[in-house]
């Protein structure tokens, strides 16, 4: 992917880049527009299975661990 302006540029189109690669320069790794959503959505699911896991009994749901 060539650039003709900036060879790396920090944002194409909707889509931020945080990572190239040195040789080609193409982007490694590129988030979407929606990128706080997700890591909001992340923490909240992430939580609630953390909790449901924590509060268990494991001695009675020993399969699960």
């Amino acid at each position: 992917m060539k650039f003709e302006g900036d060879p790396m540029p920090r944002k194409i189109g909707k889509y931020t880049c945080f990572w190239y690669n040195s040789e080609t320069k193409e982007p490694r790794i590129a988030i979407g527009p929606d990128w706080v959503f997700s890591i909001v959505e992340i923490l909240v699911i992430n939580g609630i299975c953390g909790y449901f896991l924590y509060t268990m009994d494991r001695k009675e749901h020993e399969i699960l661990f």
